[in-house]
């Protein structure tokens, strides 16, 4: 019950936020959200004893959504150029035995997190990114749900036994169709205006590629011997474990949107 409930809430406040906000209020939740995730992450790796900056991967990470939302491309990479320089000589002044394995996680991590997030707040600022913000999210709880439940009916064939062993083919299937129809759905019933290839190709890139960032989350976890990445959602974990579907998925909408969404 408490994991429907917190649930619930949130998708509420999800709505909330895409509907009635506005662009910079979207990049601040995003940003604060990709903070909270980096924490997380930056705790996992204690927990495996995976060397890494966790101040600096943080700040950098904030940053870097910062620039990526405000900047232009000399900035994003003076400022890329910079958070790679200060880990690196934080990693040299700190006289880490592990150097690279330091600042490599370091690295990774910010980037892992702070990507998606900052292309989330990108796309949301098109003149129609609400309703692409609300279709990709949307996308991938269909996704997740379908898959789920698909996998527990039907499911026998193991999609990535080592990473995630309750994971199925047939339930990676039937996330990828419950993804499309989901987001077809969505724009048919609440976005007229919003073009039906637009909203196939969230629910294509949920179906196909959220589950990836669900998988690589899942190898983190296993591999640093943690079970949830927090405890700030009851009943769900961390917020990287209700997020990681986006890692991949909204980079890939963004791409997309660049490309053959014009203004």
């Amino acid at each position: 019950m408490i994991r429907i409930i917190s649930g619930l809430l949130l998708a509420l406040a999800f709505l909330a936020l895409a509907i009635y906000g506005s662009p910079a209020l979207f990049f601040a939740i995003a940003t604060l959200t990709a903070i909270l995730c980096l924490l997380e992450m930056f705790q996992m790796l204690e927990a495996g004893s995976a060397p890494s900056h966790k101040y600096i991967g943080v700040t950098g990470g904030a940053a870097f959504c910062a620039v990526v939302y405000l900047g232009d491309a000399t900035a994003i990479t003076a400022v890329t150029g910079s958070i790679v320089a200060v880990t690196a000589a934080a990693s040299l002044f700190n006289r880490s035995k592990d150097f690279f394995e330091t600042s490599s996680n370091t690295l990774f991590a910010m980037l892992f997190v702070a990507v998606p997030f900052s292309t989330l707040a990108l796309i949301y600022s098109h003149p129609d990114g609400r309703f692409y913000v609300i279709l990709i999210v949307a996308a991938n709880a269909f996704c997740d749900t379908f898959a789920y439940y698909t996998g527990r009916a039907v499911g026998k064939r193991k999609l990535a036994p080592s990473i995630s062993p309750g994971k199925t083919v047939e339930g990676f299937v039937g996330g990828a169709v419950g993804a499309l129809a989901g987001a077809v759905a969505v724009k048919m019933l609440f976005m007229p205006t919003v073009a039906i290839e637009h909203a196939a190709a969230a629910g294509i890139i949920a179906g196909l590629l959220g589950p990836l960032g669900d998988l690589a989350e899942s190898y983190i976890k296993r591999n640093m011997g943690v079970k949830d990445s927090g405890w700030i959602i009851p009943g769900h974990g961390g917020m990287l474990d209700r997020v990681d579907s986006l890692l991949f998925s909204s980079i890939s909408f963004y791409i997309y949107m660049v490309t053959f969404i014009t203004t």
